[in-house]
């Protein structure tokens, strides 16, 4: 058995996980989990990766459950808590199974419960209306942005999978667009809407070929480089129409999708159907925006229930 230093073992997970094919996000939020674990173990004195045991990851349970955003000065939340230590759970039993470990020492480490999150922020068709607006005096780069956001409206997509569409991810006749190597690294074929489909036309006919480059290969919306767009362009896209429309919800691009999934359910779909839109892979994941339709329940209950009329 190779002695490694946990910096190497790191090094060989991590290209163990690009082997076998999981998304560079997925990767890179493991190598961010993961280099918080080394300079845990740094600091107490632990180099080498046989040296691992339980009583460590215990005692890194107990840092984790106080650790703060170094950018914040925030705890951080109990969804990333988790995250963090399941990254760390999966780094020892995977360097185990690749025999760099003699015994997993997380074969018993519990997870905690994962966190039951209600999504908060919705926009409302006002705020849709005033931030597309806001695109109106930019010309070229307007068009493709109204583009994009119109995109994120009608499909939830989430950043990575907009940012990795192609010109050939779309159906014309059928009116539908295809999602490559969603969460889970699956496809899903999900309906486009008359609207994205106007504003994608419109950007495809008068200004993507302003933005080419040698870089631009088939990428269906193009940075103003001519590259495909990074999820945290997109982010900071958003964001910028969000604060000039005075609209004041957090989140950015994933407010599109809850926004999404939520006039879904008002108008009517079953969450069989949004789930399928959105590419959950557990239902309950989709039950989560359920909730944000309470306002029409309220309509219904107060014309239909006896009880509510007192």
């Amino acid at each position: 058995m190779k002695k490694l230093t946990i910096s190497n073992g790191v090094e060989v997970y991590l290209t163990d996980c690009d082997a076998r094919e999981q998304s560079p996000r997925t990767i890179e939020g493991k190598a961010s989990s993961l280099k918080c674990f080394l300079a845990f173990c740094l600091a107490c004195g632990i180099k080498w990766l046989i040296e691992v045991n339980e009583e460590l990851l215990e005692k890194y349970r107990l840092y984790i459950r106080n650790y703060q955003n170094p950018r914040t000065n925030k705890k951080i939340t109990q969804a990333t808590r988790r995250n963090k230590l399941t990254h760390v759970k999966g780094f020892c039993e995977r360097v185990h199974r690749l025999k760099y470990l003699k015994n997993n020492p997380a074969i018993f480490f519990e997870l905690p419960k994962r966190p039951r999150v209600l999504t908060k922020a919705i926009l409302s068709k006002g705020d849709l209306d005033k931030m597309f607006k806001q695109t109106d005096g930019f010309g070229d780069k307007g068009i493709r942005d109204r583009a994009i956001m119109e995109l994120f409206w009608a499909t939830g997509a989430r950043s990575f999978e907009l940012a990795g569409m192609t010109l050939d991810c779309i159906n014309w006749e059928e009116g539908t667009i295809r999602i490559e190597k969603g969460k889970g690294r699956k496809d899903r074929i999900i309906p486009l809407g008359k609207r994205a489909e106007k504003a994608v036309k419109k950007y495809l006919k008068t200004v993507r070929t302003s933005y080419l480059s040698f870089e631009s290969g088939n990428t269906l919306f193009l940075n103003d480089r001519g590259e495909i767009f990074t999820y945290r362009q997109l982010g900071t896209l958003v964001t910028y129409y969000k604060l000039r429309a005075g609209v004041n919800k957090p989140k950015a691009c994933m407010l599109f999708r809850h926004t999404c999934a939520t006039m879904l359910i008002n108008g009517g779909a079953g969450l069989f159907h949004v789930k399928e839109i959105l590419g959950h892979e557990d239902i309950s994941t989709t039950q989560a925006y359920v909730h944000l339709a309470i306002d029409d329940l309220k309509q219904v209950y107060n014309k239909s229930h006896p009880a509510a009329k007192g």
